[in-house]
């Protein structure tokens, strides 16, 4: 609505101005109140455009909520240094947001999500919160035991990954050089901590 009212200012005002009624002109804005209508489009843009980040119909949209959260609060408080007149307005978003930020660190599946995305994994995290990397990944580890665990009881076959062009190479450069492969990339052992390991040590695709 303020997009609208905005595209029409100079039609608006043009109205506004020839028509004397009184009905009419309460509702005519200074241009002070024009300014603001401006900025205010420009506060709500970051929410909308966070909305329009995760509004995806077929795509997984969670592991973008906490990128997509911090980038939000970078962007108001870029605002209030840009816009020190809207600062009260934007503190007030800010401080809710950060209610819900608090929420976001007691439920793992935001963290999960970005490490089972093959383009993230711990990109991200090791750019942002470089000081939990070390428990996110036990987590990680945590939350996939069960899983693994009912895999080896039950010996059920683990769907192995298609191998990279990388790997391939260097499987047959060490075959040629005679040198031991499980030796040298102990990060594809058996156990859960080396497949995890593995995993995140991969490139990351879709770039």
């Amino acid at each position: 609505m303020i997009e609208r009212v905005l595209e029409l200012e100079e039609g608006i005002k043009e109205f506004v101005e020839q028509n004397e009624s009184e009905e009419i002109q309460k509702y005519k804005l200074s241009d002070l109140e024009w300014i603001a209508l401006k900025c205010f489009k420009t506060i709500l843009a970051v929410p909308h455009a966070f909305q329009q980040k995760l509004s995806h119909e077929m795509t997984p949209t969670l592991c973008y909520a906490l990128p997509s959260f911090e980038g939000m609060m970078k962007a108001w408080e870029n605002l209030k240094i840009d816009h020190p007149d809207t600062t009260n307005v934007i503190q007030a978003g800010l401080d809710k947001l950060e209610v819900y930020r608090d929420y976001t660190d007691i439920v793992p599946a935001y963290l999960l999500s970005m490490m089972i995305n093959p383009s993230m994994k711990l990109k991200w995290i090791r750019k942002n919160l470089p000081t939990q990397l070390s428990r996110i990944k036990r987590l990680f580890i945590a939350e996939l035991r069960p899983y693994y665990n009912n895999i080896v009881t039950n010996n059920s076959p683990i769907k192995q990954r298609s191998r990279t062009a990388h790997e391939i190479a260097e499987e047959e450069a060490n075959a040629i050089l005679g040198l031991d492969t499980e030796t040298l990339s102990p990060g594809h052992a058996g156990s859960l901590e080396d497949k995890v390991e593995a995993y995140l040590l991969d490139p990351t695709y879709f770039q």
